[in-house]
C-alpha cells in the first residue's frame, strides 16, 4: 500500500521504557507506516525513556499512565471514579497537544483505550474530527466479560455500563467510517459487539513482517521452548511439571527443553513454584534465569522446534500472544491451550497440538507425540507459514487502518 503524503499520530500514554508490549506494537505500527511511505508521529509519556524516544522519535506528552495505577482498587468508588474522568479529560487536553504539535493529520491511534481514555477521545472528535484528524481508530484491548468456571458463557457486569454508554455515541462515526472500533482478538471483538451492538474490526497482530526468522528446523535433539515473563498465567509451573513426568517416562530420550524462568513464579495465594533441582541439573534442561536481550531472545526462538505456550484461561482465554504469532510466521508449531484465542491462532493461520488447561499428562502426551511425529509435524508447520504470514502482514493491517 502507498501511503506517500499522508500522516498519522500514533498515541500510548503507556510508552514509557522498553517493558511490556506497548514499545514493540508501536515500533511495528510506525515502521509498517514509514515503509509505506506516510510521515508518522508517536505521542508517548513525559516519563518516555531516552533510548525509546529516540528510537521512536516520540513527544513525551501524556503526564499520568493510567495503566499503572496499581492501589486503585483499594480506594472508594468515588475516588476510583474521579481518577477516571480526571484521566479523559487529560487525555482529551494533551492529545490536542500533540496535535498541535504534529499538525493535521489523516490518521489518529490509539494503540490501547479503555474507559479511562473513551470519553476523552468522544470529546477530540467533537472537536477536531473532519479537519485536526480524518480519523480515529481506538484499539480496545481488555475484556468487559465475566465468564463461568468452564469459560463457556459470560455475563458483563454493571461497571461495564459506562464503557458501553459511551462506545454507543461513537455508533454513527462508526458507521461513517470516521471511527473504527478495533481488536486484535475475535473473542474480546464479539463481546464488545454484544454489549454495544456496534460492528468491531478484527485487525491481526502487527509487525509480523518484521519479526519472523527465516531459519530451517534444526537437527539433532528436538528443542521445545517457553519464553517470556515466568509469570503464573503462562503455565510454566505445569510445563516444569510436565517435562519431570516426560523424563521419568523416557528416561532415554534427548529431547531438550528451554525455560525462561527469569521472575519468581508466584502462585494466586503468593506461594512461590520452585524451580525443579532435579531438572536443573540435567544436561537437556536450559534455565534462562534473566532477562534476555533482544539478540539472545531471537537466538533461542531460532533454535526451537516447538513454542510451548500451556497459558491459562484466566488472563489468556480471549487475549492473543504475541510469542504465538511470531512462531506461526516462522513455520514452528505449538503447544497450546485448547478452548483459547491461542488454539484459534493454530486452527486459523497456525499449526500445533492443543491440550486441556493445566492438563499435565497431556502436555507430556504432546510432548511425546511432537517427539515421534516431529518430522511430520514441523512439515506442516512450514506449510501454513504462508498463510500465517498472508494473515498477519502488514499490507493487511494497513488496508485495515486506511
Amino acid at each position: 500500500m502507498d501511503l506517500s503524503g499522508k500522516k498519522i499520530l500514533i498515541c500510548e500514554e503507556a510508552l514509557i521504557d522498553q517493558k511490556g508490549h506497548f514499545q514493540t506494537w508501536i515500533r511495528a505500527i510506525r515502521q509498517m507506516h514509514l515503509d509505506a511511505g506516510a510521515q508518522v508521529f508517536v505521542a508517548g509519556n513525559e516519563a518516555v525513556v531516552d533510548d525509546v524516544r529516540s528510537d521512536l522519535a516520540v513527544l513525551p506528552i501524556y503526564t499520568v499512565n493510567s495503566w499503572d495505577q496499581k492501589k486503585l482498587g483499594s480506594l472508594p468508588a468515588w475516588r476510583r471514579h474521579f481518577r477516571v474522568f480526571a484521566q479523559n479529560w487529560r487525555i482529551f487536553w494533551q492529545t490536542r497537544k500533540a496535535l498541535r504539535a504534529a499538525g493535521p493529520v489523516d490518521a489518529l491511534f490509539f494503540t490501547a483505550v479503555r474507559v479511562h481514555h473513551l470519553i476523552g477521545l468522544r470529546l477530540l472528535c467533537m472537536w477536531g474530527l473532519g479537519h485536526r484528524f480524518k480519523k480515529l481508530t481506538c484499539f480496545l484491548l481488555t475484556s468487559q466479560a465475566e465468564y463461568n468456571a468452564d469459560f463457556t458463557s459470560f455475563q458483563f457486569p454493571r461497571r461495564s455500563g459506562l464503557i458501553a454508554l459511551v462506545l454507543k455515541s461513537f455508533k454513527r462515526l462508526v458507521e461513517r467510517g470516521s471511527v473504527i472500533l478495533a481488536g486484535d482478538s475475535h473473542i474480546t471483538c464479539a463481546e464488545y459487539e454484544k454489549l454495544t451492538n456496534i460492528p468491531m474490526t478484527l485487525f491481526p497482530s502487527p509487525g509480523s513482517d518484521l519479526r519472523y526468522v527465516k531459519t530451517a528446523p534444526t537437527k539433532g535433539a528436538t528443542v521445545f521452548t517457553l519464553l517470556g515473563v515466568s509469570t503464573w498465567d503462562k503455565g510454566i509451573d505445569n510445563f516444569q511439571s510436565s517435562i519431570l513426568k516426560f523424563l521419568e517416562r523416557n528416561p532415554e530420550s534427548q529431547a531438550t527443553f528451554v525455560l525462561q524462568w527469569s521472575v519468581p513464579c508466584q502462585r494466586p495465594d503468593g506461594s512461590i513454584v520452585e524451580v525443579s533441582e532435579k531438572l536443573r541439573s540435567d544436561h537437556r534442561v536450559t534455565y534462562l534465569e534473566r532477562r534476555l536481550s533482544n539478540e539472545e531472545y531471537a537466538t533461542y526462538f531460532r533454535d526451537a522446534d516447538f513454542i510451548v505456550l500451556p497459558y491459562r484461561k484466566m488472563t489468556y482465554f480471549n487475549r492473543i500472544s504475541g510469542v504465538a504469532v511470531e512462531a506461526a510466521v516462522s513455520g514452528k508449531p505449538m503447544i497450546v491451550t485448547e478452548s483459547t484465542w491461542l488454539e484459534w491462532a493454530v486452527n486459523e493461520f497456525g499449526s500445533g497440538i492443543a491440550v486441556p488447561e493445566g492438563g499435565i499428562e497431556e502436555l507430556c502426551a504432546a510432548i511425546e507425540r511432537c517427539c515421534e511425529e516431529r518430522d511430520s509435524i514441523l512439515a506442516r508447520a512450514r506449510e501454513r507459514m504462508a498463510v500465517a504470514r498472508d494473515y498477519n502482514s502488514s499490507e493487511r493491517y494497513l488496508s485495515l487502518l486506511w
